[in-house]
């Protein structure tokens, strides 16, 4: 992924965490992360990957989050105690 200081200020925010929150997960200074939301400073390759883990946990939360009335009814449907997430995609886009 390309970041760019808007991307990574809407992953800061998305994730909740502040300047000095981020910065301890990329290991630099909180001066670094507002130098970086605006477009002032480069983050080393290590960063950058730690920030592609970052925006792939921030996806996985949301999707779990958005699929968890799709599992509701399924696990009442069919009398389930509990359900993966990549089954309820899968009888989800069966039935779509």
């Amino acid at each position: 992924m390309t970041w760019n200081p808007e991307k990574i200020k809407d992953l800061r925010l998305r994730m909740g965490f502040s300047s000095s929150q981020l910065a301890q997960k990329l290991n630099c200074d909180c001066t670094d992360i507002h130098n970086a939301e605006a477009g002032e400073h480069r983050f080393s390759a290590e960063q950058l990957s730690m920030l592609n883990l970052l925006f792939n946990q921030a996806e996985a939360c949301s999707l779990e989050i958005s699929e968890a009335p799709r599992a509701e009814q399924i696990l009442e449907k069919n009398e389930l105690m509990q359900i993966d997430l990549i089954t309820v995609k899968k009888i989800f886009s069966e039935n779509n």
